[in-house]
């Protein structure tokens, strides 16, 4: 998206000189793609790019909020790298103090990424602007907590039902729970509670009826840590929910989402299907992996 800020913009030399030397990208007014090599014009004549559009969300961000605090900092795609580089110093110029937590010292952020020497104007303005903590070892009290929880309640029944609900009691931070429809991708699930990073569905509503691939990624994408009750035995009838099932926890493993589950068998005889059977040992594996120290500890992608 090459949104206009400015449909025609007439800028200085020397303002023009200092963009190009940031690497600021403009576009042609007449393309629809950004020209992405430094531009040098005495008057500027064009559609700001998205970059551009950074300057005026740091501008309304200050004016709003002084505080920014950022749980996990990662560097993990390219396009997050550019971005950020140019998002951290906009936002420090415009008098927001910035506090971030992170499992990677600020010289290996986005270490061996693509194009990296694009975002090492941010780590020197991290190094130079931000104090840098080393807080040490310590304990993870989230991932104690999930280390020593039971992941996966077999059978469905009151005892499996009360476990989730106790998982979930246990895991909210006392953050504000939201009204039950999640919207993901212009439509509306239910769940049967969520706050800002725990959600908790209902199998029938996250696997069963008009669902896709980009829901879950979406999903893995916005929470953390996933919960969904009442996961039926997966006969030939519910070929198309296993499958959904079967995307749903590849998603959810390469984005490193904690999940918790009550199903109605343990996982390597939750399918007695015909179609899946090679794609769902694979998925009775993970299942497994997910409850482990090693896989918990994971950063969440």
């Amino acid at each position: 998206d090459v949104s206009c800020l400015n449909p025609e913009s007439k800028i200085p030399t020397p303002y023009a000189d200092q963009l190009a030397s940031e690497g600021m990208i403009f576009s042609d007014a007449h393309s629809n793609s950004a020209v992405c090599t430094p531009t040098r014009y005495g008057v500027l004549t064009g559609r700001y790019c998205w970059r551009s559009r950074l300057v005026q969300v740091a501008k309304q961000f200050a004016r709003q909020n002084r505080l920014l605090c950022l749980d996990e900092f990662a560097v993990l795609e390219i396009g997050d790298a550019v971005i950020l580089a140019g998002l951290l110093r906009l936002l420090m110029e415009n008098g927001v103090t910035i506090v971030t937590t992170s499992n990677i010292e600020p010289d290996k952020l986005y270490e061996g990424g693509l194009q990296r020497d694009r975002f090492l104007p941010a780590i020197r303005l991290i190094n130079h602007r931000m104090k840098v903590v080393q807080i040490g070892e310590g304990i993870d009290y989230r991932l104690r907590s999930l280390s020593q929880m039971k992941l996966y309640h077999h059978p469905l029944g009151t005892a499996a039902k009360e476990s989730m609900d106790y998982d979930f009691r246990r895991l909210h931070d006392g953050t504000e729970l939201f009204p039950s429809p999640l919207t993901i991708l212009n439509r509306d699930i239910k769940t049967v509670r969520r706050t800002r990073n725990l959600v908790w569905f209902n199998f029938s509503e996250i696997c069963d009826g008009p669902r896709s691939k980009a829901d879950y990624v979406e999903i893995a994408n916005c929470y953390r840590t996933v919960l969904i009750s009442n996961i039926p035995e997966f006969t030939w009838e519910l070929e198309n929910q296993a499958h959904r099932f079967i995307q749903l926890v590849d998603e959810f493993y390469d984005h490193g989402v904690h999940l918790i589950v009550s199903a109605e068998k343990e996982a390597e005889s939750l399918y007695t299907g015909k179609r899946f059977n090679k794609e769902f040992q694979r998925t009775a594996s993970r299942l497994r992996e997910m409850q482990t120290e090693t896989y918990l500890s994971r950063i969440h992608a």
